[in-house]
């Protein structure tokens, strides 16, 4: 199973037109299916339908579905951009923060990716602190001294390392 990301807006947008408090459990929620090719989102009171399809899957050769109540979708912050799955198949939100259509950072739990697109810029590192300052509370910040990086968490300063593009760590 790889992760499956699903707008937070798509699913708030769907669960308006779910039933509220219908006695058939399965109209009070949205119900997201998936299989080689395609994913749907899809809601209903019983009198209209709503359906977003995109072609990102879960999985290779398994289909799977599951109905979200829309009491959880309510408790989706503001902030959060996707509720994903991960590899354990556990539902968690994941925030992604872009500039120019290119990723910066992107937050799942606790665990923070900052991507530099290829280029470790002033104006790189303005846009992970704001993503910080935004979606994490600042509860980290990324500086630069004598052009090596670095990110502080929690007071603590530790030298970003790069893989690639890409650094992962925890706050």
């Amino acid at each position: 199973m790889k992760a499956i990301l699903i707008p937070v807006n798509v699913l708030k947008a769907m669960s308006l037109l779910a039933s509220k408090k219908d006695v058939r459990y399965y109209l009070n929620g949205v119900l997201v299916e998936s299989n080689n090719q395609h994913t749907r989102i899809v809601a209903t009171d019983g009198h209209i339908l709503g359906l977003y399809q995109t072609t990102e899957t879960a999985h290779d050769d398994e289909a799977f579905s599951i109905i979200i109540p829309n009491e959880i979708i309510a408790k989706l912050d503001k902030k959060d951009n996707f509720l994903s799955t991960n590899e354990q198949g556990n539902w968690g939100t994941t925030i992604i923060g872009t500039y120019h259509q290119t990723d910066v950072a992107t937050v799942e739990g606790n665990k923070v990716h900052l991507y530099t697109g290829g280029y470790r810029t002033n104006t790189t590192k303005v846009r992970m602190n704001q993503f910080a300052n935004q979606f994490c509370d600042g509860a980290f910040s990324v500086y630069q001294r004598n052009y090596e990086w670095y990110v502080s968490i929690k007071g603590q300063e530790k030298p970003i390392l790069f893989c690639g593009n890409t650094c992962d760590f925890e706050i």
